[in-house]
C-alpha cells in the first residue's frame, strides 16, 4: 500500500500499485511508519486523518456546514483509493453486512459511485463494478438468509462535476441498469449544496434522460440529495418537480411550508440523518432537528446513517437513540420510523411482504424478551 508524500495531490491518499510500479511521489506506508520514530503517533495520526475528530468539530470557528465540510471531503480523499481495490472492497462489503447483522439491520439501500474499483492491473468498468456487488449481495443473501435480505444502490455522483461528465455517466448508467436492477435502484446527486452545482443546471438534460429510459421500456429514477444545508436552496423545488422518490437529508425543508404540504401530499419520504446534521454543523442540538417538526407535520420519514465510519460509528443505533431520546417518539414512533424503512424502499412487492414478516417476528421477539425482563417494572 502507498501513500502519496508530495504537493501534486492529495497528501496522505492511499492507493495500490504493483511493487516497483508507483508514480513520483508515491511512497510505501510501512518505509514512512517505520522512519516515523514514533510508530504510535503515525498510527493515530493515520487515523484521525480519515475521521472527523473531536478536535476538528470543537475548534474555534469551525461551527458551521461550510466550515467543517473540507476536512469531511478530505477524509473520502484520503481513504477512498484504499476502499475501491477489488479486494479490500470484497472485504469492507462484509464487514458492512455483519455490521448490519450485529445491528439487528437486515436490509440496506445506499449510495455509492459506481465504476471505481481497481486491481493491481486496471481500473474496471462500471458494468464489471455492478456485477461484483451483484454477486458479492447474492452469496451473503445465501450465506445470512433471513438475517441479511439483501442491498441496492443508488449510483450517486458529485453535483460540482462538469455537466458533460455527469450526463454522460447517467446514460452509460443507463446502457446497463437493466442487466442488474435487482440491485441498482437509481440516480442521486450529492455535494455542499451553497458551492453552487444546482440540480435545476442539468433539469431538461434529466427530463430527456428519463424520456429516453421510458422509450426504451426502462425506468431512471431519482434518489435526490437536497436541503443539506440551514441556508435557503433551490434545489429542494427543483428535485419535487423532477419526481424524487426520496429526499436525501430535506433538512432545509422546514423554510417551506408549501413543499412540505407538498412532499407529505405525495408521500415523498425524507430521509432523515440527525447524527449527522449535528457533526458537520447543521443544529448543534439534535432535540432543535427539523425531524421533529417533519413528523408532527406528517411528513414521511425514514432514520438514516450517513458515513459513519468517519466520525466512528457503526449502524443506525445511534440515529434511533437520538430520535428516542431527543424527540420522545416512544416505542410507536420508533415502530413506525422502523415499518417506515420497508414501506419507502425501492423493494418490490413481494420482497417487501417478506420483510414485514420477518420484521414482525423480530419485532414480537423483542416485545417478549421486555416484558419476561422488565416487565414487573410496569406493575410498579
Amino acid at each position: 500500500m502507498y501513500t502519496r508524500d508530495d504537493k501534486n495531490g492529495v497528501k496522505g491518499q492511499f492507493r495500490f500499485f504493483k511493487k516497483g510500479e508507483a508514480p513520483d511521489g508515491w511512497v510505501l506506508v510501512n518505509e514512512l511508519r517505520n522512519k516515523s520514530g514514533d510508530v504510535e503517533k503515525f498510527d493515530q495520526e493515520l487515523i484521525d486523518s480519515i475521521q472527523l475528530t473531536d478536535g476538528d468539530i470543537s475548534e474555534r470557528g469551525k461551527t458551521t456546514i461550510s466550515s467543517r465540510w473540507p476536512k469531511f471531503i478530505r477524509c473520502f480523499d484520503i481513504f477512498y483509493d484504499l476502499l475501491c481495490y477489488a479486494p479490500i472492497y470484497k472485504d469492507y462489503f462484509d464487514h458492512v453486512v455483519q455490521t448490519m447483522i450485529k445491528d439487528n439491520t437486515f436490509y440496506m439501500e445506499l449510495r455509492t459511485v459506481i465504476g471505481t474499483l481497481y486491481d493491481l492491473e486496471r481500473r474496471w468498468t462500471p458494468e464489471e463494478h455492478m456485477k461484483f456487488l451483484q454477486e458479492l449481495i447474492r452469496d451473503a443473501k445465501k450465506k445470512y438468509k433471513d438475517e441479511f435480505l439483501g442491498m441496492k444502490v443508488v449510483h450517486l455522483e458529485v453535483r460540482h462535476e462538469p455537466k458533460d461528465y455527469l450526463l454522460q455517466r447517467m446514460r452509460d448508467k443507463l446502457k446497463y441498469q437493466h442487466k442488474y436492477d435487482d440491485v441498482l435502484i437509481g440516480f442521486d446527486l450529492a455535494g455542499l449544496e451553497e458551492q453552487g452545482g444546482n440540480t435545476l443546471d442539468i433539469a431538461k438534460d434529466l427530463i430527456e434522460i428519463q424520456q429516453e429510459a421510458k422509450q426504451q421500456g426502462k425506468t431512471f429514477d431519482f434518489y435526490f440529495h437536497g436541503g443539506e444545508t440551514n441556508r435557503d436552496t433551490e434545489n429542494l423545488y427543483d428535485i419535487i418537480l423532477l419526481g424524487t422518490k426520496r429526499i436525501g437529508h430535506g433538512y432545509a425543508l422546514r423554510r417551506h411550508p408549501f413543499l412540505m404540504d407538498i412532499v407529505r401530499d405525495r408521500s415523498i419520504c425524507v430521509e432523515i440523518c440527525p447524527i449527522s446534521n449535528h457533526i458537520l454543523g447543521l443544529v448543534n442540538d439534535v432535540r432543535n432537528h427539523p425531524g421533529l417538526h417533519f413528523w408532527n407535520h406528517h411528513i414521511p420519514l425514514v432514520l438514516c446513517t450517513d458515513d459513519p465510519g468517519i466520525w466512528q460509528c457503526e449502524g443506525l443505533t445511534h440515529d434511533f437513540k437520538a430520535a428516542l431520546m431527543c424527540w420522545n417518539l416512544g416505542l410507536s414512533g420508533m415502530k413506525l420510523l422502523a415499518l417506515n424503512s420497508i414501506k419507502y424502499s425501492a423493494m418490490t412487492k413481494d420482497e417487501k411482504e417478506h420483510a414485514y414478516s420477518i420484521w414482525e417476528k423480530k419485532y414480537n421477539e423483542f416485545l417478549d424478551f421486555v416484558l419476561s425482563n422488565y416487565g414487573h417494572y410496569l406493575k410498579q
